[in-house]
């Protein structure tokens, strides 16, 4: 977008000539919602007026509307310049030269619920550089036990805090560092990047609407509970054949992931699935009995989904139950070896999906050497690909299982809420890279 451009769009949504003076007796009014407008924008990046309009309202004992917001802001924004008025939002002035950044922020926002803090906290937003947890003033204060209280440190902090917050911080951290000439010493990267990582799941982004990417987590989960976006056992909704594919590669549907659909090679087959409901529904079964989640049990032919994954979730907290199906029911053996494949080697955690093959879904995650490793898992009644349907890397929580000569999931794959800039895409594929110089993960017998 060029700068006359930007300047057209500007102007007109923010128009001269509907600059009036302060109604009379507003000017109070005009005052907080100044206040109140710098901070929103600061902490939401946009903040539809509506959405202003409520929370102003609600805090305080003046009132006002969308119209008056507009009225009485439009000379401070001409004036100053700290917000502006774009569509039916407030935008915060690093749009200003480029309100197509705003578009794409307003669609990243768009499902997602608004965080309201009490007045207090959000009129500490006013202050661009607060530092909203703990744990960036954590960061801070490594970097200056590290490196010395210097203008170079705090400077390089300022630096890797901005990167980290607007999306395409990780691939800068090098440079940072190497430009400030802060050389980690042994251990103190490891420990370096565990603080920042905690820092940055706990800062309030705008994508999220000011939710932090550990309260979106929090926040799925809640979901969960109230029988909404839950992890599939059906398929994900069909996608056209002519629309561009769900995973972001630029490509048609029918070009990229529906041949997984066709070729049918990156699932198990058919009488595999059959043979993996039937023993995982009758450890499930035995969980919620053993266990008492619920009292009317499980219909295999119509699974309650929310009751399938609070009883997933008790399995998993202790897998010993699987010891005791296995010497409480009798089973073929054939049944128990499968069992106790899952027993011993089940993969819990946090996995980046990273690629599609014809033969599986790439998932990087962490060995229990603590080694980044690439793991090939199929899907089973469908592709992984058709379950997940989201651009990648796409962060998943999930348990992985061996089957027989194959690797799979516990039929629960739970995507997180976590958009990634061009910076962190840059850091996966690199780790992506280092990865695939070891051999992919296929096979129960290479989980260690």
């Amino acid at each position: 977008m060029t700068e006359t451009q930007a300047k057209t769009i500007f102007d007109q949504y923010n128009r001269e000539a509907d600059r009036v003076r302060c109604p009379y007796g507003r000017s109070g009014v005009r005052a907080q919602l100044d206040a109140y407008a710098l901070a929103a924008v600061n902490l939401y990046g946009a903040v539809r007026r509506e959405d202003l309009v409520t929370i102003f309202n609600g805090q305080n004992e003046a009132q006002t509307d969308p119209e008056e917001v507009y009225v009485l802001l439009l000379p401070l924004v001409l004036k100053q310049g700290h917000y502006a008025f774009y569509k039916d939002y407030l935008v915060h002035p690093d749009f200003f030269d480029d309100f197509e950044g705003a578009d794409h922020l307003i669609l990243d926002q768009a499902g997602k619920p608004l965080y309201i803090p009490d007045q207090e906290e959000l009129l500490g937003y006013r202050d661009i550089d607060l530092l909203d947890n703990i744990h960036w003033e954590e960061v801070l204060l490594f970097l200056l036990g590290a490196f010395g209280d210097t203008v170079e440190t705090l400077i390089a902090f300022i630096e890797i805090r901005v990167y980290m917050m607007f999306g395409d911080g990780i691939s800068e951290l090098g440079p940072i560092m190497e430009k400030h000439d802060l050389l980690f010493e042994r251990g103190q990267l490891e420990h370096f990047f565990d603080l920042l990582m905690q820092a940055v799941n706990n800062t309030r982004i705008w994508e999220n609407k000011g939710h932090t990417p550990a309260e979106m987590h929090a926040l799925m989960g809640n979901r969960l509970d109230q029988d909404t976006d839950l992890p599939r056992f059906q398929k994900a909704a069909k996608v056209g054949r002519n629309s561009p594919c769900p995973c972001g590669s630029g490509q048609k549907y029918k070009h990229c992931c529906a041949r997984y659909e066709a070729l049918g090679s990156a699932q198990i087959s058919e009488a595999e699935s059959l043979e993996f409901y039937k023993t995982w529904m009758g450890l499930l079964n035995f969980v919620d009995r053993q266990e008492e989640v619920s009292q009317e049990g499980i219909d295999p032919d119509n699974p309650d989904q929310k009751l399938i994954y609070q009883v997933r979730q008790v399995l998993w907290e202790n897998p010993s139950l699987i010891d005791h199906y296995i010497r409480d029911i009798p089973l073929p053996q054939e049944e128990v070896d499968l069992l106790r494949s899952w027993r011993m080697k089940f993969r819990k955690g946090e996995f980046l999906i990273v690629e599609y093959q014809d033969e599986y879904a790439i998932f990087l995650g962490t060995s229990s050497e603590g080694v980044d490793r690439l793991y090939g898992v199929k899907g089973i009644s469908e592709p992984v690909s058709s379950v997940v349907r989201s651009p990648l890397p796409v962060m998943v929580e999930a348990v992985l299982l061996p089957f027989k000569d194959k690797l799979i999931y516990d039929s629960l794959l739970a995507p997180m809420p976590l958009s990634f800039g061009d910076g962190a895409r840059a850091f996966f594929d690199e780790l992506h890279q280092k990865a695939k110089k070891s051999e992919i993960i296929t096979r129960s017998e290479q989980l260690t």
